[in-house]
């Protein structure tokens, strides 16, 4: 799959009827805002982009998605309200790779876990990242299934 731009994510996600808080470089995250946002993680000011990631705010836990199954970094655990939450502090986040390394699908990912996830629920999300294996090869046949 190809590289999309943050004008192309948008375009597939309102054809697919979802609406998002917004897409923003890592360094421009609003500090409110309730459902999905989309997130370039290089800095505005670097130009270009270089991984997209989501994350859901909402009355459960706040949910955290990055193909890569790292855990959010301290700026976007400060904007989804980890560090202090009702909920002690907690995020849910997927902790296994699903994207190949060499793959460069990252906001195809993002679009497809927002669209199987509308609500932000924690049963969702887990049913989303259940149908992905180990073998990234077969999840990136996997995606392109949810695209055609």
């Amino acid at each position: 799959m190809n590289v999309l731009d943050n004008l192309q994510i948008a375009s597939i996600l309102k054809r697919n009827g979802v609406k998002i808080n917004g897409i923003f470089s890592k360094d421009l995250l609003p500090s409110d805002g309730i459902g999905w946002t989309v997130v370039n993680m290089q800095s505005s000011t670097d130009g270009g982009g270089t991984h997209w990631i989501c994350y859901h705010k909402g009355s459960g836990f706040p949910l955290y998605f990055d193909s890569f199954g790292f855990p959010a970094p301290l700026e976007i655990q400060e904007k989804i309200g980890s560090k202090a939450n009702s909920f002690g502090g907690k995020y849910i986040y997927n902790k296994s790779q699903i994207q190949d390394i060499e793959d460069s699908s990252c906001g195809y990912y993002c679009i497809a876990c927002i669209c199987n996830c509308r609500d932000g629920d924690q049963d969702s999300f887990e049913e989303f990242l259940s149908s992905f294996s180990k073998n990234t090869k077969e999840n990136e046949k996997l995606l392109s299934l949810f695209f055609n």
